[in-house]
């Protein structure tokens, strides 16, 4: 996995995001977004993460148009993430 994706080291997680990537499910937004520095969430000490994530089989991939969050709402503080938006086609 990156170490794009966040700031601090915390990722527990990382070893099921490599097997969903080994079975053919890929990240849509790092797929569309290859460098793109992005957090979806931040900690109470101002560290950021994208915690956010979703994945699709890599034979959907051709139709995907775009994946990307939508700031304004955790921003805003209607939650304390950024939504994901993908856009199929």
């Amino acid at each position: 996995m990156n170490r794009i994706d966040q700031e601090g080291s915390s990722f527990w997680y990382e070893d099921k995001l490599k097997a969903l990537d080994a079975q053919g499910y890929k990240d849509a937004f790092r797929h569309k977004h290859l460098e793109a520095k992005e957090y979806s969430w931040y900690s109470h000490q101002g560290n950021g993460y994208r915690y956010d994530h979703t994945y699709m089989h890599e034979s959907l991939l051709p139709v995907m148009q775009d994946c990307r969050y939508i700031h304004d709402w955790r921003e805003s503080r209607y939650s304390d993430h950024s939504p994901m938006l993908l856009l199929l086609g």
